[in-house]
């Protein structure tokens, strides 16, 4: 499975890819930094075929420079990118921002914190099967 984070802290990128790491099935991820570079990444992947694109991404719900809402929306829009299943993992407490992320298309919200990690892992590898 492949699985793209973007994320702003890079302290929650290496926890994160750390406990992926530990797991064979999420060999293959990556990190992209901010909400900026993250729409860069989802143009990019938009020009790819399905081979080459992620399975899940992994969003922050609000990043220093705004939220995943624009993120989420471009690629639920794009007919090459609306099959990838995007998480939100946060430490946000906005309730608001993590609905208004669910109502436009992620398909889960898995809060960080001392077991943020592992719980995003344990849900990964509840959707690994269900992706073709």
């Amino acid at each position: 499975m492949h699985i793209q984070i973007v994320e702003d802290d890079m302290g929650d990128v290496k926890l994160v890819r750390a406990q992926l790491n530990k797991n064979p099935l999420f060999k293959r991820n990556g990190a992209t930094f901010g909400c900026k570079y993250g729409m860069e990444m989802l143009r990019h992947y938009n020009e790819l075929g399905p081979m080459f694109q992620p399975n899940v991404i992994v969003l922050e719900a609000k990043y220093s420079e705004g939220n995943s809402l624009d993120l989420i929306r471009f690629a639920k829009s794009s007919k090459k990118l609306k099959h990838i299943n995007i998480v939100i993992y946060t430490g946000t407490d906005d309730n608001e921002v993590k609905q208004a992320c669910l109502a436009a298309g992620a398909i889960q919200v898995i809060p960080k914190g001392p077991n943020g990690p592992e719980e995003l892992t344990k849900f990964l590898a509840t959707l690994a099967p269900k992706i073709k």
